[in-house]
């Protein structure tokens, strides 16, 4: 394979134009011996290897602290369920329950029946994904959520469905 035309040369294809120069960063910091001499004597770990790993030696404290705090601040298992959502589901139950009890039933009302339930089991259905299953707003039920990206500690409480006020108590706090 052979080089591209003028590598060697000096000849290529490009040509200066009237454009302003395009600044190049770390140039202002004086000649590439001076740069590299300064790199080596402090490094630079952004963007390396190194970059996560000294990222989590130096956060591990928070990490804990965090998670006492999300041991302290939850409560509650799951969220209550509402109602009209318990109740849907005991009317989907008992119409399916009671399809089964007239499945072998050779009698032509106890068709109609199966077709009127089955209409029904669809209606409830329908209504039952429209419903939410839990209450957004149960007092007794919270979760704290935090999640540490690199260096930044964005810091949640959720009771509902948004922020919670006790938010500003747990960042106080760290």
């Amino acid at each position: 394979m052979l080089p591209p035309c003028g590598v060697f040369t000096g000849r290529h294809s490009l040509e200066w134009g009237a454009e302003k120069p395009v600044p190049i960063a770390g140039t202002q910091l004086g000649a590439w011996n001076a740069r590299r001499e300064l790199y080596q004597q402090v490094g630079n770990f952004v963007g390396s290897v190194a970059s996560p790993i000294l990222a989590n030696i130096y956060l591990h404290e928070l990490d804990e602290f965090m998670e006492q705090k999300k041991r302290e601040f939850d409560q509650g298992k799951v969220r209550r369920q509402t109602r009209e959502w318990l109740n849907t589901t005991f009317y989907l139950r008992y119409y399916r329950n009671r399809i089964d009890a007239l499945k072998g039933d050779p009698n032509p009302g106890a068709r109609i029946k199966l077709e009127r339930y089955n209409a029904k089991i669809r209606e409830l259905s329908q209504k039952q994904k429209r419903l939410p299953a839990s209450d957004p707003l149960d007092p007794n039920y919270r979760r704290l959520f935090y999640i540490r990206y690199a260096d930044g500690t964005p810091v949640q409480a959720w009771n509902t469905w948004g922020a919670s006020p006790l938010t500003a108590n747990v960042h106080a706090e760290v």
